[in-house]
């Protein structure tokens, strides 16, 4: 899955005015997907394929100069995971990608946006980023300990869930190229272990909410 460079925006893309999500009438919706973790290589590579594609999202941001370099003509807001948005403007929004950086609070700050979804009184079809393995009760990485808490949360929320939980990034192998154009193999000491390769974020993100089964990719 190749990344897009974003730290350097055309001078036309860095100066063009963004569209910014402002208050609408009560049933306007200007976009019903909105994508969390948006100027990540994940988030962003999810935004360009939504701009590709003409699908209307909403990207959320920390801070208003991070809008600058968004693909298309994505809409933004102004917020995080740990101050997320009103409860007004979360209710125009029926699908989430959930995502956030692998951190010691990455649970906290995920489960308090879960929270701030539910307590908006809507249920909006959530797609959470996760690390294959969350699902194993035993599995004491810190990172599939994060997901798997995040997760569980989720679940006892009853809201409409989808997971994407690979165990490696394409883009990743790139320092691996060599071996494998010689040898035809990945090394690794994971036995005879599977790979799950996550090619597109998009494919189990695009479908209407009736059209996606809550289930694990």
């Amino acid at each position: 899955m190749p990344v897009t460079p974003r730290g350097h925006a055309s001078a036309w893309s860095a100066a063009r005015p963004r569209s910014r999500l402002t208050a609408e009438p009560a049933g306007s919706v200007s976009s019903v997907i909105l994508v969390t973790g948006a100027t990540g290589h994940v988030g962003y590579k999810l935004l360009e394929k939504l701009a590709d594609s003409g699908t209307p999202a909403t990207a959320m941001v920390r801070i208003e100069a991070e809008a600058l370099d968004l693909p298309g003509d994505t809409q933004h807001l102004v917020a995080s995971l740990d101050a997320p948005p009103p409860a007004e403007t979360l209710r125009r929004f029926d699908r989430v990608f959930l995502l956030s950086r692998a951190s010691d609070v990455q649970a906290e700050v995920e489960i308090a946006f879960v929270d701030a979804l539910v307590n908006a009184g809507h249920r909006p079809h959530v797609v959470k980023v996760a690390m294959d393995g969350f699902q194993e009760p035993d599995c004491e990485v810190r990172f599939m300990r994060n997901h798997r808490q995040i997760a569980m949360h989720l679940e006892h929320t009853d809201l409409p869930v989808t997971y994407l939980a690979a165990n490696v990034y394409m883009e990743d192998l790139l320092s691996a190229a060599d071996t494998v154009r010689e040898q035809g193999a990945v090394l690794a000491p994971a036995g005879d272990g599977r790979v799950g390769w996550l090619l597109e974020v998009r494919a189990a993100f695009l479908g209407r909410p009736s059209d996606l089964p809550p289930q694990r990719y």
